[in-house]
Parts: structure tokens; C-alpha cells; sequence
């Protein structure tokens, strides 16, 4: 799948980390500086009206709503994760229509995104490690809620070391732009597009382009004439509701994605 998507080519500024600070309280050449920088970079953290990042100030639930409505932002325009059934935005009687986190909560629910509460959202209250992870668990299972969500991430290592252990403590905002970039690196690397096959190519060069309608859209798919799996049917053709997974690759001076699995889903394998 070549990159059509002009965000997708920000994502690849990861490894640059050439970049300087862009918060005077976090020092340069740091692990530290290199992440909140990279956050920052992607727009999926910001500083404070002063200009300070804090990385040290502990990650609210409303801060953690921005961070997931941002991320989600990202990772839909560049089709790197499902959208999941819209579901209602909860009249929490703590924050009021003016609150500053409402319309990154409201983006949330229109996708299905929105993470589980009661009547009472607590924006202040810090949040914990593990309900952070779960949360992005979330976001790239189109909703799901699983148990196994920390095994999940930690076999993919975007657990971080020794958070196994200490899932209860509070997130920092240094920690959050951490789990950020790995989480944005490995979306790139991982990348999932589904919809319904409008068009399917000649072969050229070995590859044959499969346009798709998706439900974000129309988009474009190289996909490899050998070597790539398809479950669920012979070969793909027009009609067919598939779902793809692509590494993010180089090759010929270009970044582009190349498609390695095609799910076929049962009742349009035909």
C-alpha cells in the first residue's frame, strides 16, 4: 500500500530527533527531550500557556482525552486503525458543555472511541498507568474492551519496562509522550485498512493497485502479487470486504506500505 496520505509521511519523523526542544523545562539530548519533542511534533501533546511541557506533572483523565482524540486524528486519516460504532456522549454531571475536553470527548464517541465511565467523568483525577495502556488498547481494537490488553501490548513491547508491576501508579505527562511515539511507530508498522473492493488492477511490476471503499473514505492499495496472504478466499476481486495489514517499508529512495495479510471476510468471500 503506497502512502497516499500526506500525514503518514510525518509519522517517519520519529527516528529524527534532530529537532531542538521545543519546551525550556525539559533538558536537550535526553531520552525525555527526544519523546516530548516527537509528541509534540505529531500534535499529540502541547505545553502550557507558559510555554512548559511539565513532564513531571501527572497525566489527567480530560489531558488523556485529548491525547486519545488526537492520536485517533492521526491514526484515521492515515488508515492505520478502524473506526468502531458510534456510541452516545455521556451527560457527565462533573464536566460542563464548556469544558475544554468535551469536544475531544464528543470526537471520541462519534467513533466509538469514547473510554467506559459513569455519570461522573472526574476530569481532574490522575490517570493510571494501566487504564492509559487500556485506553490505547482501545483505540486500535476499534473499541474492544479485553482483558488480555496488557499481554497484548506487552508481547508487541509497547509496554514499557517495568510498568508490568506498577500498573496502578499515575501516568506522568513524560511518560504518556513515551508510550506516544511507540505507539505512533508501531501503528505505522502495523497499519490496517478495510472496506469493500471497487476496483481491482493489472499486474505491473508485481504488484496490482485495489481501490477500496472504506468508511473513512476511498484509498488506494498496492498490494504484491506473491507473497502476500489472503484468507478467506482464492484471489481478490470487485465486491469482496477485506481487511488488510501492511509494513511500513523503503525501497527505490521512497517509504511506501506494502500489503502482507488480506482478510477475507466470510459472507464476501463468494
Amino acid at each position: 500500500m503506497r502512502v497516499l496520505w500526506p500525514c503518514l509521511l510525518l509519522v517517519f519523523g520519529l527516528a529524527l530527533s534532530a529537532r531542538a526542544g521545543f519546551f525550556p523545562d525539559v533538558p536537550d539530548g535526553t531520552r525525555l527531550s527526544r519523546d516530548v519533542t516527537d509528541a509534540a511534533y505529531h500534535q499529540l501533546m502541547e505545553g502550557y500557556p507558559d510555554g512548559a511541557f511539565r513532564a513531571e506533572w501527572p497525566l489527567t483523565r480530560a489531558g488523556a482525552v485529548m491525547v486519545y482524540a488526537r492520536l485517533l486524528s492521526v491514526a484515521l486519516e492515515g488508515f492505520m486503525v478502524l473506526p468502531a460504532e458510534p456510541v452516545a456522549l455521556p451527560a457527565y454531571a462533573d464536566v460542563p458543555d464548556a469544558h475544554w475536553m468535551r469536544a475531544a470527548a464528543a470526537y471520541l464517541a462519534e467513533r466509538g472511541m469514547l473510554p467506559p465511565s459513569g455519570t461522573r467523568f472526574e476530569p481532574a483525577r490522575p490517570v493510571a498507568r494501566g487504564e492509559f495502556l487500556r485506553g490505547l488498547y482501545r483505540l486500535m481494537h476499534e473499541g474492544a474492551l479485553d482483558d488480555a490488553a496488557i499481554a497484548w501490548l506487552d508481547e508487541r513491547c509497547l509496554l514499557p519496562a517495568g510498568w508490568g508491576e506498577a500498573l496502578n501508579a499515575p501516568i506522568t505527562r513524560g511518560e504518556a509522550a513515551r508510550v506516544l511515539v511507540t505507539v505512533l511507530f508501531y501503528l505505522t508498522q502495523h497499519a490496517v485498512t478495510a472496506g469493500t473492493i471497487t476496483s481491482v488492477g493489472a499486474e505491473a511490476d508485481g504488484l496490482r493497485w485495489v481501490e477500496l471503499d472504506t468508511r473513512i473514505g476511498p484509498c488506494r492499495l498496492a498490494a504484491p502479487v506473491r507473497g502476500v496472504i489472503i484468507e478467506g478466499a482464492d484471489d481478490l476481486r470487485e465486491g469482496q470486504t477485506i481487511r488488510t495489514i501492511s509494513d511500513a517499508v523503503s525501497g527505490g529512495g521512497e517509504k511506501y506500505y506494502r500489503v502482507r495479510k488480506v482478510t477475507v471476510l466470510p459472507d464476501e468471500a463468494g
